[in-house]
């Protein structure tokens, strides 16, 4: 997980790197920036993020800016994701899983031997489905019980067909539509921290 302590480190590398990186920089200043830089980076891996610092510091002859950095995150990831096909097959055993355990969720009086219930631990089976799979996977279902509903289309052959052909589709668009976010939160960042600098001033 990153932390603050990892930005503070980076900041500290591009200032004992760079000439006049940081140098002039107020405490209050170098603050602002860490916490900046912490929380436009703080949903990507650790290592992943320290991977891409590290890239960006071999590619540049000039300080790395955060928007350097969350360029290189992007690629990287754009350069390990899973194809669509790929998607489909983890999609497709996950459904089946949801299959198997959405059949007992009406069972709320049968109770197992750990005291709950068969419509219980299907549901948490189900969550946990969810919560594992893949973020497109999450963004096409949007929750556990929509990919319960989604589910029973692996029934008939024809919806399967539609189904697999909508899901490729869509793949594009949800990676699209995550990119802008990233993106959007990334522009929010900087205006916020615009403004603090001003009042600073």
């Amino acid at each position: 997980m990153l932390t603050k302590k990892d930005i503070a480190g980076m900041i500290a590398v591009i200032s004992a790197t760079y000439k006049n990186a940081f140098n002039e920089a107020s405490d209050k200043t170098l603050g602002i920036v860490v916490n900046v830089w912490f929380n436009a980076l703080k949903d990507y891996d650790q290592k992943l993020v320290q991977y891409a610092f590290g890239e960006v510091l071999k590619e540049r002859t000039f300080q790395p800016t955060l928007a350097d950095i969350t360029l290189k995150i992007n690629e990287l990831q754009e350069a390990t994701m899973d194809s669509p096909e790929e998607l489909w097959n983890e999609f497709r055993k996950i459904l089946k899983y949801t299959n198997r355990n959405a059949g007992s969720l009406n069972f709320i009086n049968a109770i197992e031997l750990n005291g709950k219930s068969q419509a219980q631990i299907a549901r948490e089976n189900i969550e946990q489905a969810y919560a594992n799979a893949s973020q497109e996977i999450k963004d096409y279902c949007m929750n556990w019980q929509e990919m319960v509903q989604v589910g029973k289309q692996l029934y008939d052959y024809e919806d399967a067909v539609f189904l697999k052909a909508r899901f490729l589709k869509a793949i594009p668009r949800l990676r699209n539509r995550a990119k802008i976010l990233r993106e959007i939160n990334e522009k929010c960042l900087i205006s916020s921290t615009k403004k603090l600098l001003e009042e600073k001033e």
